[in-house]
């Protein structure tokens, strides 16, 4: 479809935009203005400026400079109380897109240059890619400036910001692909337009064509009014020039031909004061070539003006009386054409009367041209105090209308939100329940829009941002607002709502702080924390938290959330959820429950078994959940912070010291918890090449720890601080993972605990045994009667988590290691009905079984020497489904040094596997990767040697059934479903150091010794016998039904041989 809509373009044939008049489905339009002010709009206020009376544009008894806008206003809803989120441009233009404040990423402060490298992650959710996913068309024209990636010469990416010598000094290869564009990143179906401001270089017109963005030459020629798009081509660095390519006109006093903006690249057709004609032609051409199609569309027009230079074409020039106002009418006459392409509103057969139209602006005025707007007594940032880059209103509150003929009654609202808000608002629009990881600072106002009031629950308030990385919070009413810094945070000096240059940046973090009240005081004359009352002081604190809450309390901010309600109750304010039938006994039992919650052990009681093993009533699989019956081998992947050297292990936390009187831990939870998460940090994290190797190397699916017993979530969690969103800027690990897997079509799992040893903290004894003193979070003794019932709430917030990677990824297994009172409807029955379960979830309360656990699909024994045939036959002769976990490295489950860098025998490995399938079994083979995200490389020399030998060995352990071993045989079988073939798995050589093998290898590898032959008794009559990896026929004797022939040596990597036996 990309392909077919660049076509389209470069053509001009018909595009893939129709006639779409489906109300479920508006389109969406978004025009997105570059330093306009509050007051540069007439629909705010009149401006004073004496508009000339031989004006081409305007009409001098009517005091605006933008008609066309005040028209639109008219027609939509005109928010006074509209903000972007941040001072400066690529933030607000990030955060427009994504819902998603910008210093939640790697953008803390500024913005980035014309050759940056984006900020924006390729799996971040956007306004388009939500708009994709519904069948629309998309199309963004214009300024992107959040980054894009160019190339040198020789195809290595560079990261140059404004270099004005990329020519001369050879850096960049403009016939080169660039990527990380909109295109690539942002969700849209095509694009055209510039990197960046037109301050800053290349001063070139970009294009997608052929699923490629490329640098065009001629990429749009102005001439004689008309905007010429058929010369364009791909562009060499031949074609370009580089240098100064805008100065200032010799207009108000100006001396002729004074440079402005940086210099750098440019194509020599480029013409800076053309730009808005090409845009809103480009937008005419995009809405004209819809006849032939339906769909809806949605498009983006961030215009590049009224920031500076002042690129006005020669007929506009005077239209204002002054250089800025001149460009703003420009800008106001362009947006007149793109809303005049979409048609009448008022035509209920136009385009326009079925189109969201939403404009507003990245933040407020530049200083040089707001400055310039007083001498001419035009206010461009209105009653506001401050401008562009300020934490003051004026650096935020911008012009920001929204228009849909038929929803949205014309009128005005001083609703308090934000940009972001846009996508949560377009998302209840068209139907789209926004994950917890979209737009996730973002809440709907559609309530608004639609007349009605918003909802009771609601988030706390929004983040107003300066350039210097300053915040300010304002609560929800609009009514308080905090700055959390004595100045602006931005301009070194700015104005004050009388226009007086009397502000300051300040100083970040000081104190005092500035508390306003914004109904009382919307010009914020007065901080109430200069001489506080008892009730600043309370109002201060509130706020701070409320703002702490959400940014984190570190100085730049960090990842999550703005912790808006979507759907469910927010923690702290949970009840207890309760399934369909429910009653009150079932509730009281729920309680009783609580007082267990943090303890490990028990389990039902089915005879003889290790718990583990324990499975009463297993429940018959899903449909889709058969392939687990025969997958064979899956991947154990046990990463967090307890992966950190030092750490070695969470358990030590729950370990003392030997002979300590009184018990004390070999780590304290303290200790573990302010280090082990910092030191965790995934740096260089590639599931790609995990899941590539494991792939080879023959596993069927993989289970990763999403949330060990430590509380650490690896995905941005709403419901816990501990995790990606507070340590790794909201990084999800788990969403690559889960991409690598289903691209190479292995099935998706998570391992999941239902303790939590952080949120518990203060409801547990650290100790093990029960019964006995232990000690607390900090290490001091702690009496085991001490222990305080588990909130229920604390119990609610573990499921809503569950829920969270439920709901995110859809997991096709779900590893439980204590699980929580989940009802099959509420978990796969919402996320997955064929996700499969294993049974541990229905022993994390001891043996307290009140309240409805999970389902339980499979067991899950534990370990090398669980391995054992007295406990798997009642396991086989029940036909109960089972998994067992094993490690693969020297550590324990996660990796530490130096044992994380040996690998447990191969030979035995494989051969574990040979009995678990002998056996009708999965191994889920356990991986220990490094803090940083690496594998030892004894990991990925152990996958190339399993999979040497799957390339022959595959059909002895996949579809495969089991039979005779170990009463009938001393080595394990796998046979062909019509068992026909029967697979017999040798021992691995002749191992003469048997007495040092212990006890597990003592039970692996019974009676088969060296020097003891392999038998096999009640056999039917034999056909053939061979090695299977070869062909080659072996000797062997069949005597009364019983077949015996030599143990062959190992085979190539020292692992097992097969013997193939047919009947």
């Amino acid at each position: 479809m990309k392909k077919l809509l660049t076509a389209c373009l470069i053509l001009g044939t018909s595009l893939a935009f129709g006639a779409n008049l489906d109300p479920a489905k508006p389109n969406v339009v978004l025009i997105y203005f570059d330093d306009m002010g509050f007051g540069d709009m007439g629909a705010n206020g009149p401006t004073g400026v004496k508009i000339p009376a031989d004006s081409k544009y305007l009409d001098p008894a009517v005091p605006t400079i933008t008609p066309h806008l005040d028209r639109f206003a008219e027609q939509g809803m005109r928010f006074t109380n509209g903000h972007s989120s941040d001072g400066v441009c690529s933030p607000s233009r990030y955060s427009l897109m994504c819902g998603h404040y910008s210093w939640r990423t790697s953008l803390k402060r500024g913005v980035t240059g014309g050759y940056s490298k984006t900020f924006l992650a390729a799996d971040r959710f956007t306004i388009g890619k939500m708009f994709q996913q519904y069948g629309y068309e998309t199309a963004m024209v214009g300024k992107w400036h959040m980054g894009m990636q160019f190339f040198s010469p020789e195809g290595k990416p560079v990261d140059l910001k404004n270099n004005a010598n990329v020519l001369k000094e050879n850096k960049i290869d403009f016939s080169r692909p660039v990527t990380d564009t909109p295109y690539h990143r942002g969700g849209f179906n095509y694009y055209f337009g510039t990197s960046a401001s037109l301050d800053m270089p290349p001063y070139a017109w970009l294009e997608s064509r052929n699923d490629e963005v490329r640098v065009l030459y001629k990429g749009a020629i102005v001439k004689d009014g008309k905007v010429d798009f058929s010369q364009a081509r791909f562009a060499t660095n031949a074609d370009l020039a580089e240098g100064q390519l805008f100065s200032r006109p010799g207009k108000y006093g100006r001396a002729e031909g004074s440079p402005f903006g940086r210099p750098g690249m440019y194509d020599p057709t480029f013409v800076m004061a053309d730009y808005l004609q090409v845009q809103a032609q480009k937008f005419s051409d995009i809405i004209s070539a819809r006849k032939k199609d339906d769909k809806p569309f949605f498009i983006y027009v961030p215009m590049p003006s009224p920031h500076a230079p002042p690129a006005s074409q020669k007929q506009f020039e005077r239209s204002a009386g002054w250089g800025y106002g001149d460009y703003v009418v420009q800008t106001d006459f362009y947006t007149g054409q793109i809303l005049d392409a979409l048609g009448d509103p008022n035509d209920p057969k136009s385009l326009a009367a079925n189109t969201v139209v939403f404009i507003t602006s990245d933040n407020g005025p530049e200083t040089g041209s707001y400055k310039n707007s007083r001498f001419v007594n035009h206010d461009a940032n209105g009653p506001w105090a401050g401008r562009k880059r300020d934490n003051y209103e004026g650096g935020t509150r911008v012009p920001f209308v929204v228009r849909w003929p038929g929803n949205v009654a014309p009128g005005v609202t001083d609703h308090p939100c934000w940009q972001g808000d846009f996508v949560a608002t377009m998302a209840d629009v068209i139907g789209h329940k926004l994950a917890a990881d979209e737009a996730p600072d973002a809440e709907s106002f559609l309530p608004v829009l639609q007349g009605k009031p918003m909802p009771k629950n609601r988030r706390s308030g929004f983040i107003q941002h300066s350039s210097q990385g300053q915040f300010a919070f304002v609560d929800y009413t609009g009514e308080w607002k905090l700055i959390d810094g004595t100045g602006g945070g931005g301009n070194t000096t700015t104005c004050d709502a009388d226009n007086k240059e009397t502000l300051k940046a300040g100083e970040l973090r000081g104190t005092p702080r500035q508390l306003f009240n914004l109904k009382k005081d919307p010009g914020e004359r007065v901080n109430l924390l200069l001489d506080p009352s008892p009730e600043a002081r309370a109002k201060e604190q509130e706020l701070y938290e409320l703002l702490n809450s959400i940014r984190g309390n570190t100085e730049f901010g960090t990842a999550g959330s703005s912790n808006v309600p979507r759907g469910r109750k927010e923690v702290g304010s949970m009840a207890p959820s309760r399934s369909a039938g429910n009653d009150d006994k079932a509730y009281t039992d729920l309680e009783a429950v609580a007082q267990a919650a943090v303890e490990m052990s028990g389990g039902d009681d089915h005879g003889p078994l290790p718990t583990r093993y324990r499975l009463a009533k297993p429940a018959p699989f899903p449909e889709g959940g058969e392939w687990f019956k025969e997958a064979g081998l899956g991947l154990f992947i046990h990463w967090g912070p307890a992966s950190v050297p030092d750490i070695t292990s969470v358990w030590r936390i729950r370990q003392p010291v030997k002979d300590s009187d009184p018990l004390r831990p070999k780590v304290t939870p303290e200790f573990y918890y302010d280090n082990a998460p910092k030191g965790f940090t995934a740096s260089t994290y590639d599931p790609e090449k995990w899941m590539a190797a494991a792939k080879k190397a023959g596993f069927r699916y993989a289970v990763l720890t999403s949330k060990h017993h430590d509380g650490y979530s690896l995905w941005p969690s709403e419901y816990t601080d501990l995790g990606v969103q507070t340590y790794m800027n909201g990084r999800d690990l788990l969403k690559p993972y889960v991409d690598a897997l289903r691209a190479r079509d292995m099935h998706v799992g998570f391992y999941f605990s239902g303790v939590d040893w952080n949120l518990d903290r203060n409801y547990m004894n650290y100790y093990f045994s029960r019964g006995k003193e232990g000690w607390d979070f900090y290490g001091n003794p702690m009496p085991q009667d001490a222990v305080e019932p588990l909130p229920m709430e604390i119990i609610e917030q573990k499921k809503q988590m569950v829920f969270e990677v439920m709901e995110r990824y859809r997991p096709d297994l779900w590893w439980w290691d204590s699980g929580l009172p989940l009802t099959v409807e509420e978990t796969a029955g919402k996320y997955n009905p064929d996700m499969v379960f294993n049974n541990r979830g229905n022993w994390y309360h001891g043996n307290q079984q009140k309240g409805t656990y999970p389902v339980t699909h499979y067991a899950t024994p534990e370990g090398f020497p669980s391995l054992e045939w007295k406990h798997v036959k009642q396991l086989v002769e029940a036909g109960t489904p089972w998994e067992i976990c094993m490690t693969s490295q020297q550590c324990g489950w996660f990796y530490d040094a130096p044992r994380g860098e040996q690998s447990v025998a191969l030979e035995d490995i494989m051969y574990a596997l040979a009995r678990v399938r002998s056996w009708q079994g999965n191994l889920l083979l356990n991986i220990s990767p490094r803090a940083d995200g690496t594998l030892p490389e004894v990991v990925y020399e152990n996958f190339e040697k399993m999979g040497r030998w799957m390339a022959w060995g595959s059909v002895s352990m996949f579809d495969t059934k089991g039979t005779h071993f170990p009463e009938q045989s001393n080595v394990p079988i796998t046979t062909s479903k019509d068992g026909k073939t029967w697979y017999l798995h040798t021992r691995p050589g002749a191992q003469t150091d048997f007495e040092s093998w212990g006890k597990w290898k003592a039970i692996y590898y019974k009676d088969t010794e060296p020097g003891k032959p392999i038998r096999v008794s009640d056999v039917p009559k034999v056909k053939s016998v061979k090695l299977l990896r070869t062909g080659k026929a072996l000797k062997f004797t069949y005597e009364n039904g019983t077949l015996t022939l030599p143990n062959p040596d190992a085979g190539p990597d020292g692992l097992h041989e097969v013997i193939e036996v047919k009947f």
